[in-house]
């Protein structure tokens, strides 16, 4: 299945199609968590919502990071931080 996502030229669509598929962690972990819950696993239950909450975020600020990337220069984002640090 190939996934069209719209974004500004600048914006490696490839990077932000990576970010956007990690979302089926999110779901295995919830899963997980509903099947600890039915077997009265409480602890791993719990142990598994905070996981869910750091995968949730570091979701989030990869997203954030790729955004900004695409609305930058192109060189620093081509060529990397050492890239810009050198010129």
């Amino acid at each position: 299945m190939q996934v069209d996502i719209k974004t500004a030229p600048s914006m490696n669509a490839a990077a932000f199609a990576r970010i956007s598929s990690d979302a089926w962690m999110v779901d295995v972990l919830a899963e997980l968590q509903e099947a600890a819950l039915d077997r009265d696993m409480f602890v791993v239950a719990e142990q598994l919502a905070v996981t869910t909450r750091l995968v949730q975020g570091e979701i989030a600020r990869k997203r954030n990071e790729a955004r900004r990337r695409g609305t930058g220069h192109g060189h620093l984002e081509e060529h990397g931080a050492s890239y810009a640090r050198r010129h």
